[in-house]
């Protein structure tokens, strides 16, 4: 059974962190585009990896096809390419019981990124930015949001090879000091 009045207040926090996580990565990405679309999936006995709430954040493009009759602007890539993948993150982890992040079952070949982790009762998984910030993003806002503590953070960062949870968690932190 899912407690979606539970999860609601939760969602809220997670939303609240990561659309800072995420403004503030806009300082390590090497992209025009600076946002994506986050998936938060239950990562708890039978429901797990399913989907509780998928949110756009940032700025993400919206690329049309103008020149289709009916209906006009058809959305054909972004954000749908996005919310594709996102979802498939999180599918895919929920099905690797003994993962604790997607990159660990990375395959470019057949478009299978890193982008979620398992955090608490939640799998966070996002994407739209390059593929290590992607999980940066999710790595840093677990720890916000009190999902997992910075030395589990930090382990999965190693155990994934991912050089960029460090710079944005101190990017992150240094803005969160009063003063």
């Amino acid at each position: 059974m899912i407690d979606f009045e539970m999860a609601c207040g939760s969602h809220h926090k997670i939303i609240q962190e990561v659309e800072f996580v995420v403004r503030r990565a806009k300082e390590l990405n090497d992209r025009e585009l600076h946002g994506g679309y986050l998936v938060v999936a239950s990562n708890t006995g039978k429901a797990i990896g399913i989907p509780l709430l998928i949110r756009g954040v940032g700025s993400v493009q919206v690329e049309t096809l103008e020149s289709m009759p009916e209906p006009p602007n058809i959305v054909t890539t972004a954000p749908w390419e996005y919310i594709g993948y996102a979802l498939e993150k999180a599918l895919r982890l929920a099905s690797h019981v003994d993962h604790v992040a997607s990159s660990q079952s990375r395959d470019d070949k057949a478009g299978m990124y890193p982008g979620a982790i398992m955090a608490g009762p939640y799998i966070l998984s996002f994407d739209g930015l390059k593929l290590e910030l992607n999980e940066a993003v999710v790595l840093v806002t677990a720890v916000f949001c009190d999902l997992l503590n910075e030395h589990a953070a930090r382990e999965i960062a190693i155990l994934c090879k991912n050089t960029l949870f460090e710079p944005l968690l101190r990017l992150c932190l240094y803005d969160r000091i009063p003063g």
